[in-house]
């Protein structure tokens, strides 16, 4: 700054104060972007770490799936009408009974609390 302009501050007090106001303002507004720089470095690392684990955990579950959808059509092939047929229906007659009963008024369903 000249000395003309330094004095015109000195001899006005709105002036001088409007002037430290910007100084302040420019400094508020670098400091702020210094602050915004070393945050992103943290959060572009963490991100980027992130990401792997994610892209490991996407990839291992795809090969799970498709492991299990491999598993499901092998069991699928395997079941033929010759092997239902011979599927043996006492099994299933000696299920347990199901943990409800009917009421025999309204049809309606409740839980069995005695069995």
């Amino acid at each position: 700054m000249t000395f003309r302009a330094v004095a015109g501050l000195v001899l006005s007090g709105k002036r001088l104060s409007k002037a430290i106001a910007d100084v302040h303002l420019k400094e508020r507004r670098a400091l702020g972007l210094c602050e915004k720089a070393q945050a992103r470095l943290l959060t572009d690392r963490i991100q980027t770490l992130h990401r792997e684990r994610f892209q490991n955990l996407v990839a291992r579950h795809a090969a799970e799936l498709a492991a299990e959808r491999a598993r499901y059509e092998l069991e699928r092939k395997a079941i033929t009408l010759a092997r239902a047929k011979d599927y043996p229906i006492h099994d299933i007659e000696n299920l347990p009974p199901p943990r409800y009963r009917i009421r025999a008024k309204t049809g309606a369903c409740r839980a069995d609390p005695g069995v």
